[in-house]
């Protein structure tokens, strides 16, 4: 998936590629020739019996990361908390980050369970759990962008997630979006005015993107 979207009123284009463990070292120098700003490969989790068994097809050993951050790209590469991991696998991911050079932001979000899927039935990761681990990675990355997404917390959890040390939000979604949209949290709605209301009333400026 590439997303790209205009950055006030220049007409430069800031491109976004998520692509997770599919490319190989030649592609990655190709987007590197192409002046993509960040590359998006989500491991998810570095316990590698857990990462076998939801990502099956692919290879924790397969370091997209590290093709990313030797290119020179900025990196975002994030952690999805609750899927059979314990609180020392989430340390142990945070502190494997620490090695790549050009890491530029961290996606955190708890695991939320879609229908006819073969973890339909699998818990919701407890919000307050997810707070803490995006508490963790603020301190230990001071300069870093942490993103969570707003469907899976809920916009009204907007405020707790900002407080806790994220810089970042994604999936926000406009009420009067023409398109039904796939992606994290698979959102079926507007959310918006409600992450736009929080914001305000956190005393926050919420920065919109205008077109030329």
């Amino acid at each position: 998936m590439k997303a790209a979207r205009i950055v006030k009123n220049e007409t430069d284009l800031e491109i976004l590629v998520n692509v997770g463990a599919d490319l190989t070292e030649e592609s990655v120098n190709e987007l590197c020739e192409l002046n993509s700003d960040t590359v998006c490969c989500n491991l998810e989790t570095v316990n590698e019996e857990v990462f076998n068994r939801v990502k099956p097809g692919e290879n924790l050993e397969v370091n997209v990361c590290e093709m990313v951050s030797d290119a020179g790209m900025e990196l975002s590469s994030g952690l999805l908390l609750g899927l059979g991991e314990s609180h020392e696998d989430h340390l142990k991911h945070l502190r494997y980050l620490s090695e790549f050079r050009t890491l530029g932001e961290i996606p955190i979000m708890g695991f939320n369970p879609y229908k006819d899927t073969p973890m339909e039935n699998h818990p919701v990761y407890p919000l307050k759990e997810q707070l803490k681990v995006v508490a963790i990675a603020r301190i230990m990355y001071p300069d870093i962008r942490i993103t969570v997404p707003t469907p899976t917390i809920g916009p009204k959890n907007v405020e707790y997630s900002l407080n806790a040390g994220a810089s970042n939000l994604a999936t926000v979604i406009a009420d009067n979006y023409p398109l039904e949209v796939k992606g994290v949290g698979s959102p079926s709605y507007g959310n918006l005015d409600d992450v736009v209301e929080v914001i305000r009333k956190l005393g926050l400026k919420p920065q919109y993107l205008k077109k030329n």
